[in-house]
């Protein structure tokens, strides 16, 4: 077996020694002071770090080393700096101690993106005294009604994950807010209307109505944090009526489809006899009204049957999705339905009374003839009877003179 000279492998060891303590030491929390960002939000310091989109932010964040002992292990790593705001610049001035200032970004040496900058500190026998970041950007747009955004956070190499804390703009939309508010409102009162509805219905509404009470709650809160400008405790109140809203609308219309659909089969079945009254008498006044008269009432009757077979059709329709639990769809066909109905027993009583009426006026005409027929067979039936009576009374004397 060949031997290592020593000499050799006093080298490698130097070298490895070297290595190891000129190696750049990881940097933690720890080796920085607390820092408290400066933020403007529309020309105004803001504490609250609320923001509207499109306002314009300038944040100044001072990044400091604890002690002296830290401030030799800032230097020589790269920092990225990144930024959620639109159209943001981003200026960073490295101050080292006992060795100057220098204003980054760099031409043709930092890397400089749409929303971040990446800088090299260089490598100092002192180190680093402070780096002061100074961000400008404009809020963006968002599609939601409150949301938490990255004014500036970090990347910093050898370093622990969020080693520096992120300066978080809360973001809201306040036409948003007052919209879903205003929805939330809307959707709780309907849901008071259900409940009353259901619960006239002999429906056990104990747990709808607990839970309507508790949304009904936090929509009141949602609305006082809303004036007092408390956006991200509004915001979670909204939300958890969004959660918890969809279950009870969930219950509620289960119950409430079967509800309407056993109000309007009870419609049905009266407007079914109701047609059925319709039928008989239009028959009984067949015999003594002129054709074309009868034609009409009877086509008259003819449209309100088939549009009492439509509704039907579409009732047992609902139905048929009840049975298969699609409620919400049920209940919007038994809705569509309800005006339909109206309107058929207004037509079905409308036409009932017409028919009546002929058939009074019929009646009437018919005793009137009577009566003038009457009026001329009587005197003719007694002139009649007498001319009779005189006519045996004669023959009678000429039997008797015979005699």
């Amino acid at each position: 077996m060949r031997k290592i000279p020593i000499t050799i492998l006093l080298i490698t060891t130097l070298l490895l020694v070297i290595q190891i303590a000129t190696a750049v030491e990881r940097l933690t929390v720890n080796d920085f002071k607390e820092p408290s960002p400066s933020i403007k939000i529309g020309g105004k310091y803001s504490i609250s770090r609320y923001a509207e989109p499109g306002e314009r932010v300038e944040i100044k964040y001072v990044i400091e080393p604890r002690d002296e002992d830290c401030a030799k292990k800032l230097d020589n790593r790269y920092y990225e700096f990144i930024s959620d705001l639109e159209n943001v610049e981003i200026k960073v001035r490295v101050f080292y101690k006992n060795d100057g200032i220098v204003q980054h970004p760099i031409p043709d040496k930092d890397e400089i993106g749409d929303n971040y900058l990446k800088i090299e500190l260089d490598e100092t026998e002192y180190g680093v005294e402070k780096i002061v970041v100074n961000v400008t950007g404009i809020v963006p747009e968002i599609d939601t009604r409150y949301k938490e955004i990255k004014a500036i956070y970090f990347d910093i190499s050898d370093a622990d994950e969020n080693v520096l804390p992120e300066v978080e703009l809360k973001v809201y939309n306040i036409s948003k807010f007052n919209k879903d508010v205003n929805t939330f409102k809307g959707e709780l009162k309907s849901v008071e209307s259900d409940i009353s509805y259901l619960k006239s219905r002999g429906y056990d509404v104990t747990n709808l109505s607990v839970e309507f009470e508790d949304l009904k709650k936090s929509l009141d809160m949602a609305e006082e944090y809303l004036k007092s400008e408390d956006y991200k405790n509004c915001n979670e109140k909204l939300s958890y009526i969004e959660s918890n809203l969809d279950n009870l609308l969930k219950s509620i219309v289960k119950l409430k489809a079967n509800a309407f659909y056993v109000d309007v089969s009870n419609d049905l079945n009266n407007i079914s006899s109701k047609l059925k009254r319709v039928e008989e008498l239009l028959m009984s006044i067949a015999n003594y009204i002129n054709k074309s008269t009868y034609s009409r009432f009877k086509n008259e009757y003819k449209d309100l049957k088939d549009y009492y077979d439509d509704v039907k059709y579409n009732v047992m329709s609902a139905k048929s999705y009840i049975d298969l639990g699609n409620y919400d769809r049920a209940v919007e066909i038994l809705k569509e339905q309800k005006p339909k109905i109206r309107d058929l027993i207004s037509k079905c009583d409308e036409l009932y009374t017409k028919l009546t009426s002929v058939k009074r006026s019929g009646f009437d005409i018919l005793t009137l003839i009577t009566r003038q027929i009457l009026l001329v067979l009587i005197p003719i039936i007694v002139a009649s009877a007498l001319a009779i009576v005189l006519l045996k009374r004669r023959r009678k004397g000429k039997w008797d003179e015979l005699g």
